[in-house]
């Protein structure tokens, strides 16, 4: 039987720029609400391979403009140094680090680089192993598959990665600032830290001018990671839907709005099953790998998390941003049981969860 693929690109770099077609679109803007702030909204396509919008609440357009476009320049440097595909001219990234595996070398890497690596050791640790950066020998099996026709990789061939999947083969010397993966057939892949460490950031740029009050409220969706700061135009908060994992009555994957929440100063993030997958022989096949099985976990539809953005959370001895952790406890939740992960979100003070179980039923809302 031919496998079916979902009507939606599939790109071979996981983490580069996708072709640009308008490097930003014009900021567009609504009518000023009655405090005088009005809401500016721009898109651009060439960041973590995904579609991200931006949208501030500002008094000024000269600011708000700003802001994008300090936002658009941060998030470009950010997806150019962690990716895994491309080389990084004059300077060395994720894939000069892969690409160095077990000769020895450490690789001179920048502060983000650094801080991200980390926060994927933090995450390691906070899923009890579920979220494992060095896991890319494994998750390349089956990004092949899913960019190659899609197939189920040989299980032997997942277990032979699996042997180079050992989180201490990745060692960060901080003083040095450099980078080392001691096992040659290792490999890092941060598709599930990447863009919550993106967010964090983006958090503490829109930090200066939004204290100051030249912003009153920014809203980003990143790909699946919504960050949430201030309030809309109208002064309350941002609202923000979840999309319904679960088919329509007729089979297919509708648009309808699962629930709607009011969020302020706050990540929404989700890791489901109904964006990156393939059908083959009547199975479906995602991208969230379970360690354990070396197959997409299957006890839930979605996983959606609700994390409060500036928490300091202490991990390993390391503290580490509740925002940029996000990502990493949606994956995480995705692939523990409800108990351990109604566990785990005990480690981060007030973050929440909604689970839509394999079978259609919801749990947390």
């Amino acid at each position: 039987m031919r496998p079916y693929r979902q009507n939606r690109r599939f790109h071979r770099r996981a983490w580069g720029p996708v072709l640009l077609l308008f490097p930003l679109l014009l900021l567009t803007f609504s009518l000023p609400s009655c405090q005088g702030a009005s809401l500016y909204t721009a898109t651009f396509f060439d960041v973590f391979d995904t579609y991200a919008t931006v949208q501030v609440v500002s008094g000024s357009q000269t600011e708000a403009q700003a802001l994008v476009t300090d936002i658009h320049d941060l998030l470009l440097t950010l997806d150019s140094q962690f990716d895994i595909y491309s080389d990084r001219a004059g300077e060395a990234n994720l894939k000069t680090v892969n690409d160095g595996a077990g000769n020895g070398v450490p690789v001179a890497v920048s502060e983000d680089i650094l801080e991200l690596l980390s926060l994927g050791q933090a995450a390691y640790a906070l899923s009890g192993g579920r979220v494992n950066i060095c896991m890319g020998a494994v998750l390349s099996l089956w990004h092949d598959a899913r960019e190659n026709g899609g197939y189920v990789p040989a299980q032997d061939a997942l277990e032979a990665a699996a042997a180079h999947t050992a989180m201490e083969s990745l060692v960060i010397d901080r003083q040095a600032g450099t980078v080392l993966l001691t096992d040659p057939a290792a490999s890092l892949d941060v598709g599930a830290i990447a863009k919550g460490y993106a967010a964090g950031r983006v958090a503490g740029l829109c930090e200066a001018v939004m204290s100051d009050g030249r912003v009153s409220g920014v809203l980003l969706d990143l790909g699946g990671h919504v960050l949430a700061l201030g309030t809309a135009r109208d002064g309350d908060p941002w609202q923000v839907g979840i999309r319904d994992p679960r088919p329509t009555e007729g089979g297919g994957q509708g648009s309808q709005i699962l629930t709607t929440r009011s969020v302020t100063d706050a990540s929404v993030v989700t890791s489901g099953t109904d964006q990156r997958f393939y059908v083959y022989d009547g199975v479906t096949y995602h991208h969230l790998i379970d360690p354990d099985t070396l197959a997409p976990g299957r006890l839930y539809r979605s996983v959606t998390v609700y994390v409060p953005a500036g928490v300091a959370c202490t991990v390993s001895g390391g503290t580490f941003d509740s925002t940029a952790l996000a990502d990493a406890i949606s994956t995480a939740l995705f692939l523990l049981s409800p108990e351990e992960g109604q566990a785990l979100l005990t480690m981060i003070p007030g973050a929440e969860a909604v689970w839509v179980m394999a079978d259609g039923e919801v749990i947390g809302m």
